[in-house]
């Protein structure tokens, strides 16, 4: 990254992740391969789109999981010693969806569309408004 920001004089970083790299003038964004990134002016973004890949089977899982903890918890044949370790599997299946959301973005510009990584959605967020303050403020700038 060092290099890039080496070749454009005068740009400093606002935002930085494995998402992407906002700097005052420009969007750097890693390419598939993870050798190459692609330099986007922030004044060509026309739109950003945000991708969120989830797993909605694990909580349909952990849905079933738990209505077993609760027959279990409500059986008259005692099956107490099975509903702990059913709830907390479930626990585990809901744990797993939440940590296993990842988000990308995708930018449309005068060249095409650029897609980002998957990364957390919480960085994809932080990218979003950053590239989203950089260009309201070279809108005022001009």
């Amino acid at each position: 990254m060092n290099e890039i920001l080496e070749a454009l004089p005068g740009e400093r970083i606002v935002q930085s992740n494995s998402v992407a790299t906002v700097t005052t003038n420009c969007l750097i964004v890693e390419n598939a391969d993870g050798k190459s990134r692609t330099i986007i002016p922030i004044g060509d973004v026309a739109e950003m789109k945000r991708h969120n890949t989830t797993y909605p089977g694990l909580l349909v899982i952990a849905a079933g999981l738990f209505l077993l903890c609760a027959a279990c918890f409500c059986s008259k044949q005692g099956g107490n010693d099975a509903a702990i370790p059913m709830g907390v599997l479930g626990l585990l299946f809901v744990l797993g969806y939440i940590g296993y959301r990842k988000a990308s973005l995708i930018f449309v510009g005068h060249s095409g569309y650029t897609f980002t990584p998957e990364g957390n959605p919480a960085e994809a967020s932080k990218i979003l408004k950053a590239v989203s303050a950089q260009i309201k403020k070279s809108a005022c700038e001009e």
